[in-house]
């Protein structure tokens, strides 16, 4: 095989890599809107303390399941807005303030208490712009600096070929950098 061909060779590779990584990425973001997000945001604008408590219950075993319980999104540095942990315990405590058994109580103390309940919850899931509030890059998480490493690695490799080829073909031609 031939110089330029394995240069050719790798470059598709690379090309490949960093394709397969964002097509990676965008299928994991879908799997989290669809499974876990959208139970979120039901939950939150939902007038009805049931169907709010059924959508949380929903979006919290998505959450469970996927080990989304402790640890941080961020790969360098640890911040609040980060910590997975902090998320799911505000979540988990909500879900189990919402169980309390509202039939010893009054018709207007219950009804009190599902509105208090409601704004508890939206204030909880949704931030100041009214979108879910979630660690950043939580869809990828717990593999979040091995995504970071592939990706990064994908995008340098992608650059790295082509340039390899370039200097290659100049000098085939004579041309010398």
């Amino acid at each position: 095989m031939s110089k330029m061909m394995g240069l050719v060779l790798g470059t598709f590779l690379s090309l490949f890599l960093l394709l397969f990584w964002e097509y990676t990425v965008i299928v994991r973001t879908i799997d989290f809107d669809q499974s876990c997000y959208v139970y979120l945001e039901r939950a939150a604008t939902s007038g009805n303390i049931n169907f709010a408590k059924a959508s949380l219950r929903i979006a919290l075993t998505y959450i469970e399941k996927r080990g989304m319980t402790s640890g941080h999104t961020s790969i360098l540095y640890k911040t609040s807005g980060e910590d997975v942990g902090l998320w799911y315990h505000n979540l988990s405590k909500s879900l189990s303030k919402m169980s309390v058994d509202i039939n010893k109580m009054d018709t207007k103390t219950a009804q009190s208490w599902r509105t208090a309940m409601l704004a508890q919850l939206r204030e909880t899931i949704l931030n100041r712009d009214g979108d879910v509030d979630h660690p950043m890059s939580i869809s990828l998480f717990p593999h979040n600096t091995a995504f970071m490493l592939w990706g990064l690695t994908s995008l340098v490799s992608t650059a790295v070929w082509p340039t390899l080829m370039l200097i290659s073909f100049f000098r085939r031609q004579g041309f010398y950098l």
